[in-house]
């Protein structure tokens, strides 16, 4: 049940990370970071779940109200 909550958790954050990762590549290279894929890869992962949790769900459910409410 861990795994497949898990694995729900990183599907809703698919979009977000579609969304981010340009922008963090980008960035993580004008910041002269080495782009070492094993410490990328694993914190865009978390910043994308971050960002579904506290934008992306937030505004589609207010959206959902204010729309639902005509």
């Amino acid at each position: 049940m861990l795994a497949s909550n898990l694995l729900v958790a990183l599907g809703n954050s698919t979009y977000s990370f579609y969304l981010l990762h340009t922008s963090f590549v980008m960035g993580w290279i004008m910041l002269y970071i080495s782009p070492n894929l094993l410490v990328a890869f694993p914190v865009m992962v978390i910043v994308s779940y971050l960002f579904y949790k506290l934008i992306e769900q937030p505004l589609a459910t207010g959206l959902r109200k204010r729309w639902s409410e005509g």
